[in-house]
């Protein structure tokens, strides 16, 4: 105080005082954008792996999709013969394809899932990840009422009971992939199926519960068909969008 320099002491503390904020905050802003960048990439790999995800997902529906077409084909033709269509001949009718096959698709849900659970607000853009929540909750869900939870929706077992009394089996044997690709995603083993054939046609034709049932199964499975359809629509759509959102803002 006596030598004059408490003034230039202070001007010191003063100007390091500055120096320590301006490190902190060059830090706090560092560490944000490294944050950012952090929270910036996980989003982009989040997305690219529902992309992944959701376009695999397009071959087990499509699979299932023309399994269920070919089985209404049948379907349709068998109860027009049983009708006393005389336009259609038995011999054009696959009762196999008929019964049909007890199939769903396993559908991949892993990167959903984490995304809800772990983080539900790392899609920055609102108007896409309302798509996504709205496609894994409402189209997926309507896949899986459709092929598990829902027991009207079985037209498997439906038909079977009457398979058992009214048909018989082939001693040849027949293929079915579980897959339409061959990738490590899926089960690609071929199952063996024997061929069906019914024991007595006019016999089968006075079953009325049959017909009645098989009625019911080609209205069950036309809705079935429209919900794989609407699945792939909606895929595609919402492709396209995540796509478009990787290209504009993560490259």
């Amino acid at each position: 105080m006596e030598t004059g320099k408490a003034k230039q002491y202070f001007k010191y503390a003063i100007g390091e005082i500055l120096l320590v904020m301006v490190g902190i905050l060059l830090a706090l802003q560092v560490n944000n954008w490294n944050q950012n960048r952090m929270t910036k990439n996980t989003e982009r790999d989040t997305l690219k792996n529902l992309l992944e995800e959701i376009q695999l997902d397009t071959l087990d529906i499509r699979f299932n999709l023309n399994l269920h077409l070919s089985s209404l084909e049948n379907d349709e033709l068998l109860f027009h013969f049983l009708n006393g269509d005389t336009s259609v001949q038995a011999s054009s009718i696959n009762f196999t394809e008929v019964l049909g096959n007890p199939v769903v698709a396993v559908l991949n849900t892993s990167t959903y899932s984490s995304l809800i659970n772990n983080s539900p607000n790392l899609i920055s853009n609102q108007r896409l990840k309302k798509k996504i929540f709205v496609h894994y909750n409402l189209v997926y869900t309507s896949i899986f009422e459709v092929e598990n939870r829902s027991t009207g929706f079985k037209p498997y077992d439906k038909l079977l009971p009457f398979f058992q009394k009214h048909f018989t089996v082939n001693k040849e044997f027949t293929s079915l992939s579980l897959s339409s690709n061959y990738s490590t995603d899926y089960f690609n083993e071929d199952y063996k199926r024997t061929s069906l054939y019914p024991k007595d046609l006019e016999l089968l034709k006075t079953d009325e519960a049959f017909k009645v049932t098989l009625s019911e199964v080609i209205y069950l499975r036309s809705i079935t068909i429209s919900v794989y359809r609407e699945a792939l629509k909606r895929i595609e759509e919402l492709s396209n969008e995540i796509s478009e959102e990787l290209k504009t803002n993560f490259e």
